[in-house]
């Protein structure tokens, strides 16, 4: 089992430096891919439809129509999904509700995206084992 899993892990992370390598070629167009995808997702959620994310199509779309924000910005949101609603900030319910460890001030509330969750595994983790 051992050996099968150290098998799956480094083709994980030759599949994922690989991507990464793809990504580093066209950051930009990458980038924008990723916020016009997220807008897209997200733009039946409370938040998106607070901010029209629907009505985003372009890189300048969004920095005309998005606020630069803090995390405060986001507290009304993060306390109706502590409170067990969906559709809130994304689409869906969270993974889990993690926690700063407050060393900027105080600790603050972060749903986590399961979403987020994946792409972190596979494309921050998954690295690491090329």
């Amino acid at each position: 089992v051992q050996s099968l899993t150290n098998l799956f892990m480094r083709q994980l992370g030759a599949w994922s430096a690989s991507r990464l390598d793809d990504s580093c070629n066209d950051a930009a167009a990458i980038n924008e891919q990723l916020l016009l995808s997220l807008c897209d997702n997200n733009k039946n959620t409370s938040y998106g439809k607070d901010y029209n994310l629907s009505a985003i199509k372009t890189r300048e779309d969004f920095l005309r129509q998005h606020p630069i924000t803090d995390h405060e910005h986001y507290n009304q949101y993060i306390a109706r999904v502590c409170n067990g609603e969906d559709n809130v900030m994304f689409a869906g319910s969270p993974r889990m509700i993690g926690e700063t460890s407050g060393t900027s001030g105080t600790r603050k509330l972060l749903p986590v995206n399961p979403l987020q969750r994946k792409v972190f595994f596979t494309e921050g983790i998954g690295v690491t084992f090329h």
